[in-house]
């Protein structure tokens, strides 16, 4: 949550999970945004019953409401492209704005809009929410608008979701939400009983989008990956729960242009009530170094969680570095995010050079946030990254990030390569 000038726009930012991947060189192939259409058995729309059903009974908050809609869907959208609607994705950020307007604790904004989505059974990753103070009867600020416009360029954004509740003085809080939609799945719980068994069905809403498939991650924190029967271009999954009770994390990951990515994720909980997995309060000292401090950093927090769960520590590898800061570099520069570069091609292409042992391997874990420690919080929260994290194969890594100033904040890129080198490489 970034205010800028005066006041007029504030920028939730967490970690984008839409913008996190890996990818694997070897044999193994690939592991690892994408988005979802809920829908029933048959693969109709199902719209989910909610608490909040259109726009605000307050007329005054309705205006609002349409107002915000008209001008980032006439700014967005296209008569061949236009911006969707869906009321689930309304009602979650109406719900938020609700919550932002009763408290001034801006900490709280990103778990409650994804607490408010998953209510909704949205489960995208691939999402970019704001929330700005607009006065009664006005239009929205101009540099508000513009703000969204740059940060939404080159997204593919689909959906928009607006919500809308009353501020201080003559003012509305409104939390707009934009969203990359690319596949479709069913309904899903988000509370089981122990040793169920759940179908999930997964579709790509595009031909540009393939090879879906889904991960599981158990209360102890173990992934597998879940055996597929392939339907058409879409495949169903049957997913059980039957290691103990706690949070379980399913994960849906998908191909297009730029290589393997997070679609979807979504927590189902067995033996204990749901509830939202709470960010860290927004790091304080990130900034206060040079880009190699930085870098530095988000190495000393992946030896951290090795050491954590039994592992050993990664040494710095300087050609594993190397690759990694020039792919961020790469994504900042021409506004991509993704494991296959336009310029540059998939990992194998762009680590090709490295020393690596007998059998070749090298891991790719990428995230976009505003901070190096959200990036970590970020790919320790997705099963396929934190499978990367603990790979007991690794022995080097290099850790690359770029920044880019984006308005009133900065976003950071970061790239992760952990190898298992032969004899040595670069190191120091």
């Amino acid at each position: 949550m970034i205010r800028m000038k005066r006041k007029l726009l504030l920028f939730l930012v967490a970690v984008s999970l839409g913008g996190c991947g890996s990818w694997e060189m070897g044999e193994t192939g690939s592991l690892p945004s994408l988005a979802v259409e809920r829908s029933d058995l048959q693969g109709r729309v199902l719209v989910p019953s909610s608490r909040f059903q259109g726009s605000p009974r307050d007329e005054a908050l309705s205006e609002v409401a349409s107002r915000v809609r008209a001008q980032v869907s006439e700014a967005l959208g296209n008569r061949r492209n236009p911006l969707l609607h869906d009321r689930g994705l309304d009602a979650a950020c109406h719900r938020a704005a609700e919550a932002l307007a009763l408290g001034p604790d801006m900490d709280i904004a990103p778990t409650s809009l994804r607490t408010e989505l998953q209510a909704e059974q949205i489960s995208d990753v691939s999402y970019l929410p704001f929330t700005f103070h607009v006065p009664m009867g006005a239009l929205m600020p101009e540099s508000a608008l513009a703000f969204i416009l740059e940060e939404s360029r080159h997204r593919g954004i689909t959906h928009l979701g607006v919500g809308v509740a009353r501020s201080t003085g003559r003012r509305a809080l409104v939390t707009l939400v934009l969203l990359r939609r690319l596949v479709s799945l069913s309904a899903f719980p988000y509370q089981v009983r122990e040793g169920s068994r759940h179908y999930l069905w997964v579709h790509p809403a595009s031909s540009l989008v393939n090879n879906p498939r889904v991960l599981l991650a158990d209360p102890r924190g173990a992934v597998v990956d879940l055996p597929v029967t392939r339907e058409g271009s879409g495949v169903s999954v049957r997913v059980p729960f039957d290691q103990g009770s706690g949070r379980y994390v399913l994960q849906v990951l998908a191909d297009n242009s730029f290589g393997t990515q997070v679609t979807n994720q979504m927590d189902v909980w067995i033996g204990e009530p749901r509830r939202g997995v709470a960010e860290s309060p927004q790091p304080t000292g990130d900034w206060s170094g040079s880009r190699s401090s930085q870098e530095a950093r988000m190495m000393a927090l992946l030896n951290a969680y090795r050491s954590q769960n039994g592992l050993p520590r990664l040494r710095h590898d300087d050609s594993l570095a190397a690759t990694a800061r020039a792919h961020s570099e790469d994504m900042r520069d021409h506004r991509f995010f993704g494991h296959r570069s336009p310029r540059h091609g998939d990992l194998g292409s762009r680590v090709s050079t490295i020393r690596t042992s007998e059998r070749p391997l090298v891991l790719e874990n990428i995230a976009m946030s505003v901070s190096v420690t959200w990036a970590h919080d970020g790919l320790v929260a997705s099963p396929s990254h934190r499978r990367n994290l603990l790979d007991a194969r690794v022995t080097h890594a290099g850790v690359g990030v770029a920044v880019r100033e984006a308005g009133p904040i900065r976003v950071v890129y970061v790239t992760q390569h952990m190898g298992a080198l032969a004899g040595g490489g670069l190191r120091r």
